[in-house]
């Protein structure tokens, strides 16, 4: 079982779909931690919306409840079947 850390942060994430003529940019979320630099991705959901404000609505709202990266599947598989 994977152990990820409590204190993370979640951005929204970007995807290029050469599959869809409509909406060609997917978004999902990720959750980060920062190490240096770069932020070191602890897990991420891809391919949730085609809308970027319902991706970061869905990322503040994480960042708001201090999720744990551990629930992040979960949060995911709630946000597309509530679509």
């Amino acid at each position: 079982e994977r152990n990820l850390k409590m204190n993370c942060n979640y951005i929204v994430i970007g995807t290029i779909c050469f599959y869809e003529s409509s909406a060609p940019i997917r978004y999902g979320i990720a959750a980060v931690e920062e190490q240096g630099a770069f932020p070191a991705i602890l897990d991420a959901a891809f391919d949730l919306t085609s809308d970027f404000a319902k991706a970061k609505h869905l990322a503040d709202l994480c960042n708001e409840q201090k999720l744990s990266a551990s629930h992040l599947r979960d949060v995911a598989e709630d946000f597309v079947l509530s679509e």
